[in-house]
């Protein structure tokens, strides 16, 4: 009796541990085509001349790191059906600074060149590097918890959040 429960058991475990050891294996296969793993957040806004789109990858930042910001501008329709072709594309950053391909600070302007052809882009890269104090008694301290990344092109406005966290 005895070593019947005993086979029973051992047939349970065995066949519960091969169930874990597939599903560790099988999962990290089933989900590389996810979202899941997918840490980049885009917005989006376009109106009849022009499509504004502003990326940050990672939308989580420690206060001792920095994200990645790309803003692309693509042309929709042919540079002589527009009057009139802006220049100036604002950045600007709450809760931290803009720094890398354009000037560095909380607002920056870089100088916008299209081609003529629709479909043409220009993209901008640049990265966000939380503001924050630290000290070695109190930690990080003097800083915002939300902050916002955005972009202002031709009337067109694109904003996206950034979470600042403390490092562990």
């Amino acid at each position: 009796m005895i070593k019947t429960k005993n086979n029973i058991l051992f047939k349970t475990y065995r066949c519960l541990l091969l169930l874990v050891v597939l599903a560790t294996i099988t999962l990290p296969v089933m989900s590389c085509g996810d979202d899941i793993l997918n840490t980049e957040t885009k917005d989006v806004n376009s109106n009849s001349e022009y499509r504004l789109t502003l990326t940050l990858d990672p939308d989580i930042v420690y206060l001792n790191s920095n994200t990645q910001v790309t803003v692309t501008i693509e042309r929709l329709v042919h540079k002589d059906s527009v009057i009139y072709t802006p220049t100036a594309l604002k950045l600007s950053a709450v809760g931290g600074a803009l720094e890398g391909n354009v000037s560095s600070g909380s607002i920056a302007t870089p100088y916008v060149i299209l081609d003529k052809e629709v479909g043409s882009k220009f993209e901008v890269l640049t990265f966000f590097i939380p503001k924050s104090s630290y000290s070695t008694t109190s930690g990080y301290y003097n800083y915002v918890e939300k902050g916002h990344v955005s972009a202002l092109y031709d009337g067109l406005n694109v904003t996206l959040p950034v979470r600042l966290v403390k490092p562990r």
